[in-house]
């Protein structure tokens, strides 16, 4: 497709789909993004909690189709070869850190402090706290740079 203005056009019907959809479906996502952890349980410690946190991660999801053609755009990327290379890098960077947090949040549960076996003591952490948002976000701006710097042609500063 040689037409910028379908391509964006394409890129930005991409980012609202892929926004609706991350909202509506955020309840499976926080299934497969919490930690299962022995004595570990979540809180929602705030009203609007979930539904905030699912609006922001639906939108930095939503970002990346039109983030990806920013930078194939004043890279410029043409080729099919590396823009398929620039959304691996990006989803990649985008996993690793949520991947991340979520060792974190484990980490959090496995430093409790021993305590004795009764039923009845559970640890609780606040699901608003768990911040993957930020932490999407960082992957998405530090795989765009990446296949900024790196899969730019050589003689482009």
């Amino acid at each position: 497709m040689k037409h910028p203005i379908v391509q964006l056009i394409l890129a930005m019907s991409a980012s609202i789909l892929l926004c609706v959809l991350t909202f509506s479906f955020f309840d499976s996502l926080v299934d497969i993004l919490l930690p299962k952890v022995d004595g570990g349980h979540y809180s929602v410690t705030h009203i609007a909690g979930p539904s905030h946190i699912a609006l922001s991660f639906s939108i930095v999801l939503g970002l990346f189709p039109i983030s990806i053609f920013l930078v194939w755009k004043f890279a410029p990327i043409i080729s099919s070869g590396r823009r398929l290379i620039s959304i691996g890098i990006v989803i990649l960077a985008m996993a690793i850190t949520v991947v991340c947090r979520r060792e974190m949040i484990k980490g959090f549960f496995s430093n409790k402090p021993d305590a004795p076996t009764i039923n009845d003591i559970r640890l609780y952490y606040p699901v608003e706290q768990t911040h993957y948002e930020y932490y999407l976000m960082a992957g998405l701006c530090a795989g765009l740079g990446i296949c900024f710097f790196a899969l730019r042609p050589r003689g482009i500063v």
